[in-house]
């Protein structure tokens, strides 16, 4: 099927059987959707008296799996201070049920996992292999603890700079730990001691260092990607493609629109409310419904699908 009289002349051959209540025919697909307890058998038999040759597509091909949104979480992740680290921690949450991905940022002292991992069992997996961790939702200050400071240390270069630098901070007055970040050269430290007497104490092993100002300190940890399906009801060619991606590229909040013509579909992705889309469909003449999960691509009682052959000519394209 390439032109609009082929759709005219397959959607007449269908209305014309009895107990046929509508037929729809997808030019780009070259299919047609027909509603009705007509026989697929009378519907076949219609379009090969009008020069079409048709079978009818069964059901179980008519089946789309509209995957979830990706799922994306991060944590705040304690006591990593190398690129050992880094691998140990990657690896441990890689080993829980459903992470598939896993990437930390050393210096932010976070890990970012994808999938449908159970998030009670990642931090149990860090926990158990000696990394704290905690998830991460909104705007979150770093440095969790009461009265804690961050520092930014010169000067260390190996594992015996690390000893020294906490050693120096834990005999400051009133410091009651000091954890040191190797590779971000940043050391965390608990307690009541003042800014300048942990900066003095570094000064006299040989370390320069300056306080992380409260502000510094904050991440901005960015919401799950949303990406969500609909069935879009009325497309037979490419403008109407067109069409439906601009629908839904002018809701706000969405960031991309990708439609499928041969499965009826659109994905969509951002924050766009659902309603408003579904509204903007409506308005260009595209009903619509959210997907989730499996869902048959026709969804009418008694519907049929068929894959229709013959048509050819492309001077009404």
């Amino acid at each position: 099927m390439t032109c609009k009289k082929c759709v005219g002349r397959v959607e007449k051959a269908l209305l014309a059987v009895p107990n046929v209540t509508l037929a729809r025919v997808n030019l780009e697909a070259g299919t047609a959707d027909v509603e009705g307890t007509a026989s697929p058998s009378a519907l076949i038999s219609a379009l090969a008296d009008s020069g079409y040759p048709a079978v009818e597509i069964p059901e179980s091909a008519r089946l789309i799996n509209v995957p979830a949104a990706p799922s994306i979480r991060t944590l705040k992740v304690e006591g990593m201070t190398c690129k050992k680290c880094v691998g140990r921690v990657e690896k441990a949450l890689m080993a829980v049920p459903g992470v598939t991905a896993a990437r930390v940022d050393l210096e932010a002292g976070t890990a970012e996992v994808e999938g449908t991992g159970d998030m009670t069992a990642m931090i149990a997996a860090l926990d158990e292999g000696g990394y704290p961790a905690q998830e991460l939702t909104g705007l979150v200050e770093i440095d969790l603890q009461s009265g804690a400071r961050k520092l930014k240390v010169g000067g260390m270069t190996c594992k015996k700079c690390v000893g020294r630098v906490e050693k120096a901070l834990l005999a400051v007055p009133n410091v009651t730990l000091a954890r040191v970040n190797l590779e971000a050269g940043t050391a965390d430290v608990e307690g009541t001691a003042s800014p300048s007497a942990l900066i003095s104490a570094l000064a006299d092993s040989g370390y320069p260092a300056v306080e992380i100002p409260e502000s510094a300190r904050l991440i901005n940890v960015p919401a799950a990607p949303s990406i969500r399906t609909l069935k879009v009801e009325g497309m037979t060619c490419k403008k109407c493609v067109g069409r439906v991606e601009k629908a839904l590229m002018a809701v706000p909040g969405v960031t991309a629109a990708r439609v499928d013509l041969e499965a009826g579909t659109a994905e969509v992705e951002g924050t766009g409310d659902m309603t408003a889309m579904i509204a903007a469909l409506d308005e260009g003449g595209y009903p619509a419904q959210e997907l989730t999960g499996l869902v048959e691509i026709d969804l009418q009682s008694g519907a049929r699908k068929l894959k229709v052959g013959g048509m050819t000519c492309k001077k009404c394209v």
